[in-house]
């Protein structure tokens, strides 16, 4: 509250009268809570027109979508909002050197874990729309086949991978490994 006040901030989720459910951010288990909100600079907050959250669509896991409806933006005026909160974001957290971390590709990944992925997704969402025993049954044998399907795909792939270690060109790939691990973890003074 303390820093919404310093930086003349609104919270604009508590401006509109919801049912309880449309007001929960995160769920876990049986605790459910609003704790993720939409913060404006006062002459912005006043143009929104509602705020609400999506249930059943969670945007990170356990954390539901909040989103503001019709915001009225004037010629230049998202720009502003653009400015205000890359402008926040720098005093409140810094700014980095905008070196990107090396992003790891998933090589154990196939047609498989992908379905099975996609089938816990739905049996999750189904589970957070109905809150019924039998969905969540569901939604744990799907989990549990996802994690034994990334085992299967992950063991398969180191398997493959240590057949080739000892061909001239597993071993470079080794190396080039190893190489690139050592200069990922080297401290920058």
């Amino acid at each position: 509250m303390r820093i919404c006040q310093e930086n003349n901030l609104k919270i604009v989720n508590t401006w509109f009268r919801k049912r309880a459910e449309h007001l929960i951010t995160y769920r876990s288990g049986h605790v459910a809570s609003q704790i993720d909100y939409i913060l404006l600079r006062q002459n912005e907050a006043v143009k929104v027109k509602n705020c609400k959250v999506i249930p059943g669509e969670e945007c990170i896991m356990q954390h539901r979508l909040v989103l503001t409806e019709k915001l009225k933006v004037t010629v230049g005026g998202w720009e502003r909002v653009i400015s205000a909160v890359v402008e926040t974001a720098k005093e409140v957290c810094g700014e980095s050197r905008g070196k990107r971390h090396h992003e790891r590709t998933l090589w154990w990944w196939c047609e498989k874990v992908q379905q099975a992925i996609n089938e816990k997704k739905e049996a999750y969402k189904i589970w957070q729309g109905e809150r019924t025993e039998d969905s969540k049954r569901s939604y744990r044998e799907k989990k549990s086949r996802a994690r034994r399907e990334v085992a299967v795909a992950k063991r398969q792939a180191w398997e493959q991978w240590s057949q080739n270690i000892n061909t001239a060109e597993g071993k470079n790939k080794m190396f080039r490994i190893a190489k690139q691990m050592k200069k990922d973890r080297k401290d920058v003074v």
